[in-house]
């Protein structure tokens, strides 16, 4: 079993996407990045973004979906052959 030890794009790929959804939220978020199964060649990531805890009510669906739309777009700018899997994760979340 291979281990993938190709880290090309995935560190731009976090830049543009934690701009891009600082922009949609503020600074109240983070971004990781990673392959999402290394030991397979199939080009996917997990991008998990980590949102403040939006109190007494819900996110936004228009802002989830415009999350997800930007990762999809920073993907195809930074890393184009590779399909990102989006977790969206609130501070608030109990897991």
């Amino acid at each position: 079993m291979a281990t993938r030890t190709k880290t090309d794009g995935l560190d731009d790929l976090h830049a543009k996407v934690l701009e891009s959804v600082r922009d949609l939220v503020g600074k109240e978020a983070d971004v990781d990045v990673g392959w999402l199964d290394e030991s397979t060649d199939r080009d996917e990531v997990l991008v998990q973004v980590n949102l403040a805890d939006p109190g007494e009510s819900t996110w936004d669906q228009d802002v989830t979906n415009a999350i997800r739309t930007a990762v999809r777009t920073a993907t195809a700018e930074i890393m184009p052959s590779v399909v990102a899997t989006t977790r969206l994760v609130s501070s608030g979340d109990d897991g």
